[in-house]
Protein backbone atom coordinates (compact mmCIF):
# COMPACT_ATOMS: atom_id res chain seq x y z
CA UNK A 1 0.00 0.00 0.00
CA UNK A 2 1.54 3.33 -0.59
CA UNK A 3 0.34 6.39 1.51
CA UNK A 4 -0.35 9.60 -0.49
CA UNK A 5 -1.80 13.20 0.25
CA UNK A 6 -4.79 12.57 1.45
CA UNK A 7 -5.40 8.94 -0.75
CA UNK A 8 -4.19 5.73 -0.53
CA UNK A 9 -3.96 3.00 -3.41
CA UNK A 10 -3.38 -0.34 -3.70
CA UNK A 11 -1.74 -2.37 -6.40
CA UNK A 12 -4.19 -5.90 -6.34
CA UNK A 13 -2.22 -7.88 -9.45
CA UNK A 14 1.12 -7.59 -10.97
CA UNK A 15 -0.91 -7.39 -14.06
CA UNK A 16 -1.36 -3.58 -13.70
CA UNK A 17 2.16 -3.09 -12.79
CA UNK A 18 3.12 -1.99 -16.34
CA UNK A 19 0.13 0.24 -16.40
CA UNK A 20 0.26 1.98 -13.39
CA UNK A 21 3.76 2.48 -12.83
CA UNK A 22 6.38 5.38 -14.34
CA UNK A 23 9.79 3.74 -15.05
CA UNK A 24 11.08 7.44 -14.40
CA UNK A 25 9.78 7.33 -11.11
CA UNK A 26 12.57 8.31 -7.83
CA UNK A 27 12.33 8.64 -4.10
CA UNK A 28 13.46 11.36 -2.51
CA UNK A 29 13.37 12.17 1.06
CA UNK A 30 11.52 15.20 2.20
CA UNK A 31 9.90 17.30 4.89
CA UNK A 32 6.22 18.26 4.51
CA UNK A 33 5.57 22.10 5.81
CA UNK A 34 2.54 24.16 5.50
CA UNK A 35 3.68 27.65 3.98
CA UNK A 36 0.61 30.07 4.95
CA UNK A 37 -1.94 27.53 4.74
CA UNK A 38 -0.11 25.60 1.54
CA UNK A 39 1.46 22.06 1.40
CA UNK A 40 5.01 22.45 0.56
CA UNK A 41 8.40 19.60 0.13
CA UNK A 42 11.98 20.80 1.39
CA UNK A 43 14.54 19.09 -0.35
CA UNK A 44 17.97 19.18 -0.26
CA UNK A 45 19.17 18.25 -3.72
CA UNK A 46 22.53 18.07 -5.37
CA UNK A 47 23.77 20.97 -7.82
CA UNK A 48 23.70 18.10 -10.77
CA UNK A 49 20.41 16.48 -9.62
CA UNK A 50 18.76 19.90 -9.03
CA UNK A 51 19.52 21.14 -12.35
CA UNK A 52 18.46 17.92 -13.90
CA UNK A 53 15.26 18.61 -12.11
CA UNK A 54 14.02 22.25 -12.98
CA UNK A 55 13.10 24.16 -15.66
CA UNK A 56 13.07 28.13 -15.58
CA UNK A 57 10.13 29.57 -17.67
CA UNK A 58 11.40 33.05 -18.95
CA UNK A 59 10.17 34.36 -22.28
CA UNK A 60 13.23 32.74 -23.79
CA UNK A 61 13.22 29.11 -22.61
CA UNK A 62 9.43 28.99 -23.65
CA UNK A 63 10.05 30.97 -27.22
CA UNK A 64 12.97 28.72 -27.85
CA UNK A 65 12.06 25.83 -26.57
CA UNK A 66 9.70 23.17 -28.57
CA UNK A 67 8.74 21.06 -25.41
CA UNK A 68 7.77 24.28 -23.32
CA UNK A 69 6.06 25.86 -26.04
CA UNK A 70 2.38 25.26 -24.47
CA UNK A 71 3.83 26.37 -20.55
CA UNK A 72 3.03 29.54 -19.06
CA UNK A 73 5.64 32.47 -18.57
CA UNK A 74 6.39 33.17 -14.71
CA UNK A 75 9.90 34.36 -14.63
CA UNK A 76 11.82 37.23 -15.43
CA UNK A 77 14.99 37.69 -18.65
CA UNK A 78 17.96 35.78 -17.47
CA UNK A 79 20.79 38.68 -16.40
CA UNK A 80 23.85 36.60 -17.44
CA UNK A 81 26.46 38.76 -15.67
CA UNK A 82 24.70 38.53 -12.44
CA UNK A 83 24.23 34.72 -13.14
CA UNK A 84 28.06 34.84 -14.03
CA UNK A 85 28.40 37.02 -10.51
CA UNK A 86 27.08 33.68 -8.65
CA UNK A 87 28.57 31.38 -10.51
CA UNK A 88 32.16 32.81 -9.40
CA UNK A 89 30.64 33.04 -5.71
CA UNK A 90 29.67 29.40 -6.24
CA UNK A 91 33.23 28.31 -7.50
CA UNK A 92 34.93 30.32 -4.56
CA UNK A 93 32.48 27.85 -2.13
CA UNK A 94 33.79 24.53 -3.86
CA UNK A 95 37.01 25.62 -3.82
CA UNK A 96 37.07 26.57 0.12
CA UNK A 97 34.95 23.19 0.70
CA UNK A 98 37.61 21.02 -1.06
CA UNK A 99 40.26 22.73 1.04
CA UNK A 100 38.78 22.29 3.71
CA UNK A 101 38.10 18.43 2.91
CA UNK A 102 41.71 18.00 2.17
CA UNK A 103 42.62 19.10 5.28
CA UNK A 104 40.43 16.80 7.47
CA UNK A 105 41.90 13.63 5.42
CA UNK A 106 45.43 14.82 7.03
CA UNK A 107 46.29 15.51 3.16
CA UNK A 108 48.97 18.48 2.91
CA UNK A 109 47.28 21.57 0.77
CA UNK A 110 49.83 22.62 -1.38
CA UNK A 111 50.77 26.73 -2.30
CA UNK A 112 49.62 26.39 -5.42
CA UNK A 113 46.02 25.75 -4.38
CA UNK A 114 46.13 28.51 -1.68
CA UNK A 115 47.32 31.04 -4.59
CA UNK A 116 44.30 29.50 -6.66
CA UNK A 117 42.28 30.15 -3.77
CA UNK A 118 43.99 33.60 -3.20
CA UNK A 119 43.28 34.54 -6.41
CA UNK A 120 39.27 33.66 -7.00
CA UNK A 121 38.89 35.08 -3.78
CA UNK A 122 38.63 33.33 0.25
CA UNK A 123 35.32 34.81 1.42
CA UNK A 124 34.93 34.41 5.34
CA UNK A 125 32.09 32.02 4.61
CA UNK A 126 29.91 31.04 2.25
CA UNK A 127 26.27 29.15 1.47
CA UNK A 128 23.86 28.60 -1.46
CA UNK A 129 20.48 30.36 -1.15
CA UNK A 130 17.75 27.89 -1.14
CA UNK A 131 15.56 27.56 -3.85
CA UNK A 132 11.67 28.11 -4.68
CA UNK A 133 9.91 25.98 -7.12
CA UNK A 134 6.70 24.66 -8.21
CA UNK A 135 5.52 21.08 -8.95
CA UNK A 136 2.81 22.09 -12.06
CA UNK A 137 2.03 18.67 -12.68
CA UNK A 138 0.33 17.22 -9.68
CA UNK A 139 -2.84 18.27 -7.96
CA UNK A 140 -2.88 21.40 -5.85
CA UNK A 141 -1.26 20.86 -2.77
CA UNK A 142 0.41 17.60 -3.94
CA UNK A 143 -3.11 15.39 -3.28
CA UNK A 144 -1.74 12.94 -6.18
CA UNK A 145 2.08 12.74 -5.03
CA UNK A 146 2.92 9.69 -3.23
CA UNK A 147 4.38 9.79 0.54
CA UNK A 148 5.54 7.83 2.71
CA UNK A 149 6.86 8.41 6.48
CA UNK A 150 10.43 6.72 6.54
CA UNK A 151 9.34 5.42 9.98
CA UNK A 152 6.34 3.84 8.70
CA UNK A 153 7.75 0.21 8.36
CA UNK A 154 9.24 -0.01 11.65
CA UNK A 155 5.61 2.01 13.54
CA UNK A 156 7.07 5.35 13.96
CA UNK A 157 6.09 9.05 12.57
CA UNK A 158 9.42 10.93 11.97
CA UNK A 159 7.89 13.80 9.75
CA UNK A 160 10.43 13.07 7.04
CA UNK A 161 8.57 11.58 3.55
CA UNK A 162 9.87 9.53 0.79
CA UNK A 163 8.48 11.34 -1.68
CA UNK A 164 7.94 9.59 -5.42
CA UNK A 165 8.53 11.90 -8.36
CA UNK A 166 8.92 11.15 -11.85
CA UNK A 167 10.02 13.24 -15.33
CA UNK A 168 6.57 14.82 -15.77
CA UNK A 169 6.84 16.40 -11.91
CA UNK A 170 9.64 19.14 -12.81
CA UNK A 171 10.35 21.56 -10.19
CA UNK A 172 9.76 25.32 -12.50
CA UNK A 173 11.90 27.53 -10.58
CA UNK A 174 10.07 30.52 -8.96
CA UNK A 175 12.94 32.35 -7.31
CA UNK A 176 16.44 30.99 -8.20
CA UNK A 177 16.83 31.09 -12.04
CA UNK A 178 20.66 33.08 -11.64
CA UNK A 179 21.60 30.70 -9.11
CA UNK A 180 20.92 27.66 -11.81
CA UNK A 181 22.34 29.50 -14.64
CA UNK A 182 25.07 29.89 -12.38
CA UNK A 183 25.41 26.38 -11.57
CA UNK A 184 25.20 25.60 -14.89
CA UNK A 185 28.30 28.00 -15.61
CA UNK A 186 30.37 26.25 -13.20
CA UNK A 187 29.69 23.20 -14.36
CA UNK A 188 30.63 23.72 -17.92
CA UNK A 189 33.58 25.87 -16.42
CA UNK A 190 35.14 22.72 -14.50
CA UNK A 191 33.92 20.05 -17.37
CA UNK A 192 36.17 22.22 -19.91
CA UNK A 193 39.05 22.63 -17.67
CA UNK A 194 39.07 18.61 -16.89
CA UNK A 195 38.59 17.61 -20.58
CA UNK A 196 41.07 20.49 -22.24
CA UNK A 197 43.37 20.79 -19.28
CA UNK A 198 43.53 24.21 -20.09
CA UNK A 199 41.35 27.65 -18.45
CA UNK A 200 38.31 28.38 -20.91
CA UNK A 201 38.42 32.12 -22.50
CA UNK A 202 34.74 32.11 -23.56
CA UNK A 203 32.43 34.39 -21.69
CA UNK A 204 30.21 32.39 -20.31
CA UNK A 205 32.53 29.95 -18.91
CA UNK A 206 35.52 32.72 -17.91
CA UNK A 207 35.00 32.36 -14.34
CA UNK A 208 38.54 31.78 -13.14
CA UNK A 209 41.97 32.59 -14.85
CA UNK A 210 45.34 33.34 -13.30
CA UNK A 211 47.40 36.06 -13.98
CA UNK A 212 49.47 35.91 -17.22
CA UNK A 213 48.21 32.83 -18.15
CA UNK A 214 48.78 31.92 -21.68
CA UNK A 215 46.46 29.83 -23.14
CA UNK A 216 48.80 27.42 -24.93
CA UNK A 217 49.95 26.61 -20.88
CA UNK A 218 48.50 23.01 -19.96
CA UNK A 219 47.38 23.21 -16.26
CA UNK A 220 49.45 21.30 -14.02
CA UNK A 221 48.50 17.76 -12.86
CA UNK A 222 48.62 18.94 -9.05
CA UNK A 223 45.94 21.35 -9.97
CA UNK A 224 44.09 19.71 -12.44
CA UNK A 225 43.70 16.53 -9.54
CA UNK A 226 42.27 19.79 -7.55
CA UNK A 227 39.94 20.59 -9.86
CA UNK A 228 38.50 17.07 -10.29
CA UNK A 229 38.05 16.79 -6.63
CA UNK A 230 36.42 20.42 -7.16
CA UNK A 231 34.05 18.74 -10.23
CA UNK A 232 33.30 15.84 -7.10
CA UNK A 233 32.24 18.27 -4.68
CA UNK A 234 29.99 20.28 -7.64
CA UNK A 235 28.39 16.57 -8.50
CA UNK A 236 27.25 14.90 -5.59
CA UNK A 237 28.44 16.55 -2.22
CA UNK A 238 27.44 20.51 -2.69
CA UNK A 239 23.79 20.42 -1.84
CA UNK A 240 21.25 22.85 -2.41
CA UNK A 241 18.04 23.62 -0.20
CA UNK A 242 14.72 23.51 -2.14
CA UNK A 243 11.00 24.47 -0.79
CA UNK A 244 8.73 23.00 -3.57
CA UNK A 245 5.32 24.71 -3.76
CA UNK A 246 2.79 21.86 -5.20
CA UNK A 247 -0.35 22.13 -8.69
CA UNK A 248 0.25 26.49 -8.29
CA UNK A 249 -1.75 27.59 -11.32
CA UNK A 250 -0.56 30.12 -13.25
CA UNK A 251 -1.74 33.07 -11.45
CA UNK A 252 -0.78 31.63 -8.37
CA UNK A 253 3.06 31.19 -9.46
CA UNK A 254 3.40 34.35 -11.03
CA UNK A 255 2.02 35.79 -7.73
CA UNK A 256 4.45 34.29 -5.97
CA UNK A 257 7.39 34.85 -8.00
CA UNK A 258 6.08 38.94 -7.90
CA UNK A 259 6.26 38.72 -4.03
CA UNK A 260 9.71 36.98 -3.51
CA UNK A 261 11.27 39.36 -5.83
CA UNK A 262 9.24 42.65 -5.02
CA UNK A 263 9.09 42.69 -1.37
CA UNK A 264 12.59 41.93 -0.10
CA UNK A 265 14.31 45.15 1.03
CA UNK A 266 18.03 45.51 -0.31
CA UNK A 267 20.75 45.34 2.77
CA UNK A 268 21.58 48.90 3.30
CA UNK A 269 24.98 50.18 1.88
CA UNK A 270 26.17 51.37 5.17
CA UNK A 271 25.77 47.53 6.41
CA UNK A 272 27.15 45.93 3.44
CA UNK A 273 29.97 47.48 3.89
CA UNK A 274 30.43 46.46 7.34
CA UNK A 275 29.29 42.89 6.65
CA UNK A 276 31.03 42.14 3.20
CA UNK A 277 34.62 40.72 3.83
CA UNK A 278 34.69 39.16 0.49
CA UNK A 279 34.51 41.87 -2.04
CA UNK A 280 38.74 42.80 -2.54
CA UNK A 281 37.87 46.47 -3.07
CA UNK A 282 35.96 46.84 0.56
CA UNK A 283 38.73 44.77 2.09
CA UNK A 284 41.39 47.15 0.80
CA UNK A 285 39.22 49.78 1.96
CA UNK A 286 38.85 48.18 5.45
CA UNK A 287 42.48 47.28 5.66
CA UNK A 288 44.19 49.89 3.61
CA UNK A 289 42.72 53.35 3.83
CA UNK A 290 40.61 54.11 6.54
CA UNK A 291 43.52 53.58 8.92
CA UNK A 292 44.91 56.58 6.80
CA UNK A 293 41.51 59.13 6.48
CA UNK A 294 41.31 61.64 9.10
CA UNK A 295 37.59 60.26 9.55
CA UNK A 296 36.11 57.46 9.89
CA UNK A 297 33.83 57.23 6.46
CA UNK A 298 29.87 57.67 6.89
CA UNK A 299 27.92 54.71 6.06
CA UNK A 300 25.51 55.74 4.35
CA UNK A 301 24.48 55.69 0.70
CA UNK A 302 24.66 59.53 -0.51
CA UNK A 303 26.80 62.60 1.05
CA UNK A 304 24.26 65.21 2.25
CA UNK A 305 25.56 67.98 0.77
CA UNK A 306 22.67 71.15 2.49
CA UNK A 307 22.38 69.06 5.49
CA UNK A 308 26.59 68.23 6.91
CA UNK A 309 29.44 69.32 6.60
CA UNK A 310 31.40 67.88 9.24
CA UNK A 311 34.52 67.30 7.07
CA UNK A 312 33.90 63.24 5.94
CA UNK A 313 33.19 61.62 2.72
CA UNK A 314 31.07 58.56 2.60
CA UNK A 315 32.23 54.54 2.52
CA UNK A 316 30.40 54.41 -1.01
CA UNK A 317 32.48 57.32 -1.97
CA UNK A 318 35.48 56.24 -0.78
CA UNK A 319 35.04 52.65 -2.21
CA UNK A 320 34.73 54.01 -5.90
CA UNK A 321 37.33 56.66 -5.79
CA UNK A 322 39.67 53.03 -4.84
CA UNK A 323 37.78 50.95 -7.29
CA UNK A 324 38.38 54.00 -10.40
CA UNK A 325 42.39 53.83 -9.37
CA UNK A 326 42.94 50.34 -9.67
CA UNK A 327 40.26 49.15 -12.53
CA UNK A 328 38.97 52.41 -14.16
CA UNK A 329 35.40 51.18 -13.61
CA UNK A 330 32.86 51.46 -10.44
CA UNK A 331 31.04 48.03 -12.40
CA UNK A 332 33.15 45.57 -12.99
CA UNK A 333 33.92 42.35 -10.72
CA UNK A 334 37.70 42.33 -9.38
CA UNK A 335 39.64 39.48 -8.34
CA UNK A 336 41.31 39.66 -4.76
CA UNK A 337 44.88 39.54 -6.53
CA UNK A 338 43.83 41.96 -8.80
CA UNK A 339 43.12 44.75 -6.17
CA UNK A 340 46.08 43.35 -3.40
CA UNK A 341 48.81 43.63 -6.13
CA UNK A 342 48.07 47.05 -6.09
CA UNK A 343 47.59 47.65 -2.47
CA UNK A 344 51.20 50.11 -2.60
CA UNK A 345 49.53 52.34 -5.24
CA UNK A 346 46.22 52.62 -3.22
CA UNK A 347 48.23 53.62 0.14
CA UNK A 348 50.66 56.08 -1.67
CA UNK A 349 47.45 57.75 -3.60
CA UNK A 350 45.42 57.95 -0.37
CA UNK A 351 48.56 59.12 1.78
CA UNK A 352 48.56 61.73 -1.15
CA UNK A 353 45.27 62.89 -0.88
CA UNK A 354 45.35 63.65 2.53
CA UNK A 355 47.65 66.27 2.15
CA UNK A 356 45.46 68.16 0.34
CA UNK A 357 44.86 71.70 2.37
CA UNK A 358 41.69 71.43 4.08
CA UNK A 359 41.37 67.80 3.50
CA UNK A 360 38.59 66.42 5.95
CA UNK A 361 38.22 69.42 7.86
CA UNK A 362 35.27 70.70 9.36
CA UNK A 363 33.22 73.29 6.76
CA UNK A 364 35.79 72.07 4.22
CA UNK A 365 32.88 72.16 1.13
CA UNK A 366 33.54 75.60 1.15
CA UNK A 367 36.96 75.48 1.09
CA UNK A 368 38.21 73.16 -1.29
CA UNK A 369 36.70 71.34 -4.20
CA UNK A 370 38.34 68.05 -3.00
CA UNK A 371 35.05 67.82 -0.69
CA UNK A 372 33.33 66.99 -3.90
CA UNK A 373 34.29 63.44 -4.90
CA UNK A 374 34.03 63.97 -8.01
CA UNK A 375 37.45 65.60 -8.11
CA UNK A 376 39.36 62.59 -6.21
CA UNK A 377 37.77 60.33 -8.86
CA UNK A 378 38.98 62.32 -11.47
CA UNK A 379 42.59 61.80 -10.02
CA UNK A 380 42.25 58.30 -9.50
CA UNK A 381 41.23 57.91 -12.71
CA UNK A 382 44.14 59.96 -14.59
CA UNK A 383 46.42 57.66 -12.51
CA UNK A 384 44.60 54.84 -13.77
CA UNK A 385 44.98 55.61 -17.48
CA UNK A 386 48.36 56.57 -17.26
CA UNK A 387 49.57 53.13 -15.67
CA UNK A 388 46.79 50.58 -16.72
CA UNK A 389 44.62 52.00 -19.59
CA UNK A 390 44.26 51.10 -22.41
CA UNK A 391 46.24 53.33 -24.10
CA UNK A 392 49.17 52.95 -20.67
CA UNK A 393 52.55 54.29 -20.90
CA UNK A 394 55.29 52.12 -20.63
CA UNK A 395 56.52 51.05 -16.84
CA UNK A 396 59.26 53.75 -16.63
CA UNK A 397 57.36 56.62 -17.92
CA UNK A 398 53.93 55.98 -15.99
CA UNK A 399 56.03 55.87 -12.86
CA UNK A 400 57.21 59.44 -13.65
CA UNK A 401 54.09 60.87 -14.60
CA UNK A 402 52.31 59.79 -11.74
CA UNK A 403 54.96 60.41 -9.29
CA UNK A 404 54.20 64.20 -10.97
CA UNK A 405 50.89 63.70 -9.58
CA UNK A 406 51.51 62.64 -6.38
CA UNK A 407 54.19 65.70 -6.09
CA UNK A 408 52.23 68.56 -7.50
CA UNK A 409 49.22 67.50 -4.60
CA UNK A 410 51.45 67.64 -1.69
CA UNK A 411 52.97 70.83 -2.64
CA UNK A 412 50.18 72.39 -3.82
CA UNK A 413 51.46 73.17 -7.24
CA UNK A 414 48.08 71.72 -8.11
CA UNK A 415 45.43 73.40 -6.01
CA UNK A 416 42.04 72.16 -5.18
CA UNK A 417 41.10 75.66 -4.05
CA UNK A 418 38.11 77.23 -5.94
CA UNK A 419 40.68 79.98 -6.83
CA UNK A 420 42.12 77.03 -9.22
CA UNK A 421 40.04 78.74 -12.62
CA UNK A 422 40.74 75.28 -13.99
CA UNK A 423 38.42 73.21 -11.81
CA UNK A 424 35.32 75.82 -13.77
CA UNK A 425 36.47 75.30 -16.76
CA UNK A 426 34.09 72.77 -17.98
CA UNK A 427 31.37 74.99 -17.32
CA UNK A 428 32.80 77.18 -20.31
CA UNK A 429 31.73 76.74 -23.74
CA UNK A 430 34.66 75.44 -26.16
CA UNK A 431 36.31 79.07 -27.83
CA UNK A 432 36.31 80.33 -24.01
CA UNK A 433 38.52 77.62 -22.93
CA UNK A 434 40.58 77.70 -25.60
CA UNK A 435 41.10 81.62 -25.36
CA UNK A 436 41.42 81.32 -21.42
CA UNK A 437 43.42 78.43 -21.87
CA UNK A 438 45.17 77.98 -24.60
CA UNK A 439 46.43 74.26 -25.51
CA UNK A 440 43.45 72.56 -23.15
CA UNK A 441 41.51 72.09 -26.83
CA UNK A 442 43.86 69.34 -27.59
CA UNK A 443 42.37 67.32 -23.90
CA UNK A 444 39.05 68.58 -23.73
CA UNK A 445 36.20 69.64 -26.49
CA UNK A 446 33.03 69.10 -25.30
CA UNK A 447 29.43 68.96 -26.89
CA UNK A 448 27.93 72.26 -25.14
CA UNK A 449 24.55 70.94 -24.29
CA UNK A 450 26.07 68.35 -21.66
CA UNK A 451 28.72 70.84 -20.82
CA UNK A 452 25.85 73.28 -19.22
CA UNK A 453 24.94 69.69 -17.25
CA UNK A 454 27.78 69.75 -15.44
CA UNK A 455 27.54 72.64 -12.70
CA UNK A 456 27.16 76.04 -11.52
CA UNK A 457 29.86 78.47 -10.70
CA UNK A 458 28.92 81.45 -8.36
CA UNK A 459 30.81 84.30 -10.22
CA UNK A 460 30.64 86.41 -7.22
CA UNK A 461 32.84 83.45 -4.83
CA UNK A 462 34.21 81.40 -7.39
CA UNK A 463 32.25 78.47 -5.00
CA UNK A 464 31.81 75.66 -8.03
CA UNK A 465 29.05 72.86 -7.12
CA UNK A 466 29.57 70.08 -9.85
CA UNK A 467 26.19 68.09 -11.18
CA UNK A 468 25.31 64.05 -10.31
CA UNK A 469 26.68 63.16 -13.51
CA UNK A 470 30.05 62.07 -11.95
CA UNK A 471 30.54 59.46 -14.60
CA UNK A 472 30.87 62.02 -17.50
CA UNK A 473 32.95 65.07 -15.84
CA UNK A 474 34.75 63.00 -13.99
CA UNK A 475 36.29 61.70 -17.27
CA UNK A 476 36.42 65.23 -18.21
CA UNK A 477 38.09 66.59 -15.09
CA UNK A 478 40.97 64.10 -15.98
CA UNK A 479 41.65 65.41 -19.18
CA UNK A 480 42.31 69.04 -17.37
CA UNK A 481 43.91 67.85 -15.04
CA UNK A 482 46.48 66.24 -17.43
CA UNK A 483 46.46 69.35 -19.10
CA UNK A 484 47.65 71.61 -16.23
CA UNK A 485 50.40 69.02 -14.89
CA UNK A 486 51.52 68.76 -18.85
CA UNK A 487 50.71 64.79 -18.67
CA UNK A 488 50.63 62.84 -22.02
CA UNK A 489 47.17 62.78 -23.39
CA UNK A 490 45.74 59.17 -22.85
Amino acid sequence: MTEQFGTTEQITTLGEVPNRVDSTAKTYPALVGENLGHTTLKFSLPINQLLQMSQVANRHNIQNTVSLEKEYEAQRSLLVNHARKLAQYTLMGLVKSEIISQKRSGKKVCSQIYELQNNLGKPAYTSLQPMVTNIRACASGGGDIPAVDIGERHGHTTGIYNITLSNKHILWVVDGQHRMEGFRMVLDFLKHVLRTCKYPRQANMKLYMPDGYNNNTTISEEILSFWEAVYDWAMNRATVSVECHLGLNEHEEQQLFYDLNSKGKKVDTGLAFRFDHTDPINKAVKEVVIPILPFEPKLRDKNEWTKEDDGTLTRREVNKITQLLCIGKTNRLVSPKEISSKEDLIRTFWETIITIEHFGETGWKRKTIAAQSVTLKAVAFTIYKLVYGSKSLPREDAIKYTQKIFDAIRTNTFSFSYDNPIWASILLTNEERKEQFPGIEKYIWLNEENANLFGVVDNNTSFIRFANRHNDIMQVLSNVISWQLGLPST
